[in-house]
């Protein structure tokens, strides 16, 4: 259950706190037992079916990933690339969910879809509408259910509506039936129209593995995002979308984004090996590591870009990943290895 969730985020921060305390006493087999069970207990939660259980199991991931990254700066921590490669990819699938919850706007809002199939007065229409905007509310932090939020929307449905009666009648909606019924219900059926599409485009690129999808949901999100900007005073499914669409683009992201630390972290471990077999020299790149290969960048599916730079008491590689804007704060790692 939900309430359940969100008390495991107690636990997970619990189990963190025990595995960076166990690095500081160099204690790395019982750090890693608690990195694992931590990692467990993100998969447990991810098996959910919403995106919020995803999302926590992803962010359980993250706790456990700063503790693996802990561990390996820490000198003397027995490498750990083959420990890294038994982490399923992904750990936490969200695609499913996404979809889900891409492709079911009409069961979070039902009047969206009744508002299709039934005829109302004016006045069944203004109670619908009152009921959208408490359902918006619970879904959000804006006050959609306030008197004055819902005066608002329902003055502005006015605009809505015209744009509404213009995008029904060129999807070929009746045209007697659109001069009958109430205009409120007339913009909640274009915003489930609209939703049911903006949707289905939004979810084509989440069938796809995270190399061959990224960039496409990049295109996709950003052309959602011009949509926004464009309709959201003439169409409530924009009002709607901009509320509840922008988390679920952003899952699939937070996945990539794990994805792509673990497979880094296993490409500083080779890099480790092979200093270790060579007497301290990093290879001029990723090609020639030996004698285990780096892990790709799991945005492109392409090795990371590789720099290597000496100082007199160390050498400086730095690993850089290939992804969107919002990978900003995690494209880079440096790590210096000590001579």
């Amino acid at each position: 259950l939900l309430p359940d969730v969100q008390e495991s985020r107690a636990l997970a921060r619990m189990l963190a706190m025990k595995a960076r305390y166990q690095v500081l006493k160099n204690d790395f087999a019982g750090a890693v037992q608690t990195v694992s069970d931590g990692l467990r207990l993100a998969k447990f939660i991810g098996q959910g079916e919403t995106l919020i259980q995803k999302l926590v199991g992803t962010a359980f991931q993250s706790f456990m990933r700063d503790r693996i990254t802990e561990m390996i700066a820490t000198p003397g921590c027995p490498n750990l690339y083959w420990a890294l490669s038994t982490i399923p990819r992904p750990l936490v699938d969200v695609s499913e969910s996404v979809i889900w919850e891409l492709d079911n706007i009409s069961r979070v809002l039902p009047v969206l879809a009744e508002a299709e199939s039934a005829g109302w007065t004016d006045a069944q229409a203004a109670q619908k509408w009152s009921s959208v905007m408490k359902d918006l509310g619970a879904l959000s932090t804006a006050d959609f259910g306030s008197d004055e939020a819902s005066l608002a929307l329902a003055i502005g449905s006015v605009t809505f509506a015209e744009e509404a009666r213009k995008r029904l009648e060129a999807a070929g909606f009746p045209k007697a039936n659109l001069q009958k019924l109430p205009a409120m219900q007339l913009v909640l059926i274009d915003a489930g129209r609209e939703l049911k599409r903006i949707g289905d485009d939004l979810g084509k690129a989440h069938l796809l593995p995270a190399h061959l999808g990224a960039a496409i949901v990049e295109q996709q999100d950003d052309k959602f995002q011009q949509w926004l900007r464009e309709n959201r005073m003439s169409s409530m499914a924009a009002v709607i979308g901009g509320l509840l669409y922008p988390a679920v683009v952003q899952a699939k992201a937070a996945e990539t984004r794990t994805q792509m630390a673990y497979n880094r972290l296993m490409t500083v471990e080779a890099l480790r090996m092979h200093a270790e077999a060579n007497d301290g020299k990093v290879p001029d790149s990723l090609e020639q590591l030996s004698p285990l290969p780096a892990m790709p960048g799991p945005y492109t599916g392409q090795p990371f870009e590789y720099k290597v730079e000496t100082t007199d008491v160390a050498k400086v590689v730095t690993l850089t990943a290939a992804g969107p804007t919002n990978y900003q704060p995690l494209r880079v790692l440096r790590i210096r290895l000590s001579k």
